[in-house]
């Protein structure tokens, strides 16, 4: 009877390991074309400053993209967080790189845009979309 009882919680421990796992492959589709563990896409993008960057050239380095916009009310809500968070405590660190990417502006509208939500990480230029399009639909 014993052994009965471990093979039904056994039974009971791998459905719901696969419930969870369907569960969260469900709540992670959204539309994300890069999936966690595959390599991201190379780009070559012209920061606000001029800087010419390739995602390629900064290979070894931890790198977060944040993809943002001046009219996108979450990008505005989250980036005095990543700029306090994150960007003041490891901006010096030289295997660190944060690049905030917009999309589809203008570089005056950028400027305004990094001045009004405060932050002063690298704000990168898509103009098209084309970067956005290699991460998402």
């Amino acid at each position: 009877m014993l052994s009965n009882m471990k093979i039904q919680i056994t039974l009971l421990l791998l459905i719901s390991l696969l419930a969870c796992n369907l569960i969260a492959e469900t709540k992670d589709d959204r539309g994300y074309i890069v999936k966690v563990g595959e390599q991201a896409p190379d780009f070559t993008m012209t920061l606000s400053t001029g800087e010419i960057v390739r995602l390629s050239d900064l290979q070894g380095k931890l790198v977060m993209l944040q993809f943002t916009a001046s009219w996108c009310g979450v990008c505005r809500k989250e980036m005095p967080h990543i700029e306090k968070d994150i960007w003041q405590i490891h901006q010096d660190n030289p295997n660190f790189v944060l690049l905030g990417i917009d999309r589809d502006e203008p570089l005056e509208t950028v400027l305004q845009f990094a001045e009004s939500t405060g932050i002063s990480y690298p704000l990168g230029l898509d103009p098209n979309g084309d970067i956005f399009a290699l991460y998402a639909d």
